[in-house]
């Protein structure tokens, strides 16, 4: 048996859950009636605070923290990008359509390496503008928590 009493760390484990303790500290519960008194002060401490009802806001807090956010400003510069985009990617999807069976004979005289450098390269590029726009996000997010 322990001689000294419990931590009141080893005591709020015991109230909170007494398989997860080792065998020294239960033995010293059932043994000690200053910790036992301890252990059920806490027991009786934390149904209290679960039998609280959760905690509610007079006010909507979704709303406030809305304010607070920055407004996206809507351009006509973001809708003409898109529109131009649009127009390009319309505009490839036909030219790879139309001379579909002259791509074969483009690509036969190129060398195998080169064509996998330019892939490669091209998924580098891609992998690095991933990695950059996910940087920003965090940095966005860790912005939201400080309002």
């Amino acid at each position: 048996m322990m001689t000294e009493h419990l931590s009141e760390e080893e005591i709020q484990q015991y109230a909170l859950d007494s398989t997860a303790c080792g065998e020294a500290v239960k033995v010293h519960v059932h043994a000690c009636p200053h910790c036992r008194q301890k252990v059920e002060n806490y027991q009786l401490l934390f149904m209290a605070i679960k039998a609280q009802p959760p905690a509610t806001f007079d006010f909507d807090l979704t709303e406030s923290v809305l304010e607070k956010l920055p407004q996206p400003k809507k351009s006509l510069g973001n809708v003409l990008v898109s529109f131009i985009l649009g127009l390009a990617i319309l505009g490839m999807g036909c030219l790879l359509y139309f001379f579909r069976g002259q791509l074969a004979s483009l690509f036969s005289g190129i060398a195998s390496l080169t064509i996998y450098l330019i892939l490669i390269a091209s998924l580098a590029i891609f992998g690095f503008l991933c990695i950059d726009k996910y940087m920003r996000f965090v940095k966005q997010t860790k912005k939201l928590n400080y309002y």
